[in-house]
């Protein structure tokens, strides 16, 4: 089995190449069915600035097929695709929940994007316990990247950023102008946040979500307005900074010159924080309109957030730290059907043992069967305990990824060749002891995994 990511991000492609591969709703539930058809475990991480398919592999999967399977026409996209494996593929989701790699160094909106992907994932049955497990561990190290380093001491997201630019575009002025929010998803609250923390007041418009408008409105002292005053609210505004989850652009280009004949307000600076985008690129044509789109922001990030970089020596080390403790953990996991095979074989002689005394007993009470039947559950428990963790330690130390155990070698651990248990050695007991050696040698456990053999573990 391997790990991969295949995908696109800021870094790698265009805003023109990301809008054709943004998935959401009805698109993303049937990207995530597809690919699922084709890999063992996949979940899809899709964000205004990355694309990203993370699967688990099996022999003859292939990541490039699951893409391509996802997309019509995707050997188009293919010299803007990345393709990583294993701790690479690892490390890479690591940084990316960590924000050291989104456009915004350290914005907080992406650890909520990774952990909305592996719930969509997870609902519609296509991530599995690798992939789970993998993305538990990156939202747990974002949250850590935050709390214990400053890369989100300030205030840094692409709605800050969006925010920023309309402040250098006007300067102290900006408090006098009428700022106009399409949008009321998670980018655009922000961006009336941001707005409101810069005692700016704006107009919030929202299409067919005219209550959630209405909520965003009243937290951040802004205006509300429907739908249909949009043409309105374009001719008397001198900033419109839109972030709307629709699939197509919903101001075209001559929805905007109608809205700027005989405009007396000034310029009209137009700012498109969606991917796809909602404003048609043919508007930056129009004179005294300037369109800056997401892409654009690249200027603003590296002159406001330079002092967040400081932080990525120790955000490094800690990708790195625990990109080996999953890499342990991935490892580890390759002794469970020998742990599997184990308990499941202990756990059938004690039900043997158990229904032969109880049927020796038939004075006893249900309450005092129960009593006998939880003894033999614990003694399992407490009988499997070290045997599991010196298993366990094992597949940690051994360099192999296929560690595993053979049933019928886990049953010989319990029973002789013709199905009764081993007789009890000289000046022993009837009842059959397991000594669990110190060491064990890897070539007879797995049956001759190279470069295994008589290891040490700890007792």
């Amino acid at each position: 089995m391997s790990i991969c990511v295949i995908g696109v991000s800021h870094d790698t492609a265009s805003v023109s190449v990301r809008e054709q591969l943004a998935l959401s709703g009805d698109r993303l539930d049937a990207a995530l069915q597809m690919a699922r058809g084709l890999v063992s475990e996949c979940v899809i991480l899709s964000t205004c600035n990355r694309l990203e398919l993370y699967a688990l592999l099996g022999d003859n999967q292939s990541s490039q097929e699951a893409f391509a399977a996802m997309f019509d026409g995707a050997e188009e996209f293919q010299p803007f695709l990345y393709n990583r494996t294993d701790a690479s593929a690892a490390r890479h989701l690591f940084a990316v929940a960590a924000g050291v790699k989104s456009l915004v160094l350290g914005e907080a909106q992406i650890l909520g994007q990774v952990q909305r992907a592996w719930q969509s994932a997870h609902k519609a049955g296509a991530a599995g316990p690798v992939l789970s497990q993998l993305f538990h561990r990156a939202v747990a190290l974002g949250k850590r990247a935050r709390s214990e380093t400053a890369i989100s001491m300030r205030p840094a997201s692409v709605s800050y950023a969006a925010v920023v630019l309309a402040k250098q575009i006007f300067g102290p002025d900006l408090r006098t102008k009428q700022v106009l929010v399409i949008g009321t998803g998670e980018v655009g609250e922000g961006v009336a946040h941001c707005l409101h923390e810069h005692g700016i007041h704006a107009t919030v418009v929202a299409h067919r979500q005219i209550e959630r408008a209405q909520s965003v409105a009243h937290l951040y002292q802004a205006e509300v307005a429907p739908w249909e005053e949009l043409p309105r609210l374009l001719a008397v505004s001198d900033i419109v900074i839109s972030s709307t989850a629709a699939p197509h652009v919903i101001l075209q280009r001559q929805h905007i010159e109608s809205a700027t004949v005989g405009r007396s307000a000034g310029p009209l600076h137009l700012i498109d924080l969606a991917v796809p985008r909602d404003i048609d690129p043919a508007a930056a044509d129009l004179p005294g309109v300037y369109l800056h789109n997401i892409d654009d922001l690249r200027a603003v990030v590296h002159a406001t957030l330079e002092e967040r970089r400081s932080t990525l020596p120790q955000i490094n080390s800690m990708v790195k730290a625990e990109t080996a403790a999953f890499g342990q953990w991935l490892i580890s996991r390759s002794a469970v059907p020998a742990i599997k095979a184990m308990r499941e074989q202990a756990e059938a002689i004690a039900r043997s043992e158990t229904e032969r005394a109880l049927s020796k007993l038939p004075g006893l009470s249900p309450r005092e069967q129960r009593i006998v039947e939880a003894m033999s559950a614990r003694i399992v428990g407490k009988l499997m305990h070290l045997p599991t963790q010196h298993l366990k330690a094992q597949a940690m130390l051994s360099s192999e990824m296929d560690y595993e155990i053979d049933p019928e070698q886990v049953e010989g651990l319990f029973y002789t060749d013709d199905g009764r248990p081993p007789p009890p050695g000289p000046g022993k007991s009837k009842s059959f002891v397991v000594n669990w050696p110190k060491t064990i040698n890897c070539s007879n456990v797995v049956g001759g995994a190279s470069g295994a053999g008589n290891k040490q573990v700890p007792p």
